[in-house]
């Protein structure tokens, strides 16, 4: 399309009439003004026809609305068009999305249920995002790292919309098996179940029970490992304090031979009702230890503890899955052990109600 053409080359840039009583003269047009003024209005013409020939309408010297309908039928277009790629399949990828978690931390809702996709947890990643609501009624709920997001300076609430399949790296944990991820591990023990799967996650430190009522699921893939803050035989990795337990479906992993699980009561209300199911141990003391040590004497009450389809790997020591004092209610069965002393169960001091069978025990 042609340029803005200049304005008439007067004082004013304006048009002013003569006056023939005064022999003042009028405006003197010129031929280039005239010929500026003649393209202009053929390219304006011939822009507007190709606006109707876009939308397919032929020019009618009789209608004076056929701009307007040309308009409104190629936006139409445009605007089905979007719509059918949103419709596909992929269509997410035509729809804005946060970086990283970061970023979603700067960005303050400006209406509450407000929805954003986040790509991951870090910029460049492929773990740990989706889609997230805003919550501008919620002005208490802290940041946990994982479902609850604190936009800065208290700006409003991002809180995950998918918690069904929450895992550790929707916590932050890189789970490169060097990389520290204790802290998303603690923050997801928060909530009533996660998995541990697609990696190896270190932790540095014991991990505790926050809550009843938990699962930890996984699918094979995924592994705990200890780090540098559970470095002595004997360490508790994972102490369990509450009751209502399930876990099942991955690897704890230590060098140090520390004890994998620890489900204890720590007064006299007790704790009952740990499952696990399918968890491999390697290199751990104990796979798993309930209730009060051998030498302890009071009556913490431990109730239900069932250990089974496990396996457990040690060169030496005891290397067994289960050692238990006062417990009530064992159920130990179809677990294999590899290398160490036993595979059932050892210690098993002022316990009642146990049921061991299915046991095998094997060689490295």
């Amino acid at each position: 399309m042609k340029q803005v053409m200049n304005p008439i080359n007067t004082p004013t840039q304006r048009f002013k009439d003569g006056n023939p009583a005064t022999g003042e003269y009028g405006t003197i047009v010129t031929a280039e003004f005239l010929n500026n003024v003649q393209d202009s209005v053929i390219n304006t013409q011939q822009e507007l026809h190709s606006v109707l020939a876009e939308a397919g309408i032929e020019a009618n010297d009789e209608q004076v609305n056929q701009v307007a309908k040309a308009i409104k039928k190629i936006a139409g277009d445009a605007t089905r068009d979007n719509f059918n790629a949103l419709a596909n399949p992929d269509g997410y990828k035509h729809i804005g999305r946060c970086k990283s978690v970061a970023e979603l931390r700067t960005i303050r809702p400006t209406e509450h249920g407000q929805r954003i996709l986040v790509d991951a947890y870090y910029e460049d990643g492929t773990t740990g995002g989706g889609e997230f609501v805003a919550d501008l009624q919620d002005l208490v709920t802290p940041d946990d790292g994982g479902v609850c997001f604190v936009v800065n300076n208290n700006g409003g609430r991002w809180k995950r919309v998918d918690l069904s399949h929450l895992t550790l790296f929707d916590f932050g944990a890189v789970g490169d098996g060097v990389t520290n991820d204790e802290s998303a591990f603690v923050n997801a023990m928060r909530y009533s179940q996660f998995f541990i799967e697609n990696g190896t996650f270190r932790i540095n430190n014991a991990v505790n029970s926050v809550r009843d009522n938990v699962k930890i699921l996984g699918n094979k893939t995924g592994k705990l490992v200890l780090g540098a803050g559970i470095q002595q035989a004997g360490a508790e990795v994972f102490n369990i304090n509450h009751s209502n337990y399930f876990i099942s479906g991955f690897c704890i992993e230590t060098p140090n031979k520390a004890i994998g699980i620890r489900f204890k009561s720590l007064d006299d209300a007790g704790v009952k009702n740990l499952h696990i199911d399918n968890v491999v141990f390697n290199g751990t003391f104990y796979g798993v230890r309930a209730g009060e040590s051998i030498q302890a004497d009071t009556n913490y009450p431990t109730d239900n503890v069932i250990v089974q389809n496990c396996q457990s790997y040690c060169g030496s020591g005891n290397a067994g899955h289960y050692l238990c004092t006062k417990v009530k209610g064992v159920r130990f069965f179809n677990n294999i052990a590899i290398g160490g002393r036993n595979v059932s169960a050892y210690g098993a001091t002022s316990c009642s109600d146990i049921f061991i069978f299915g046991n095998r025990r094997g060689w490295q």
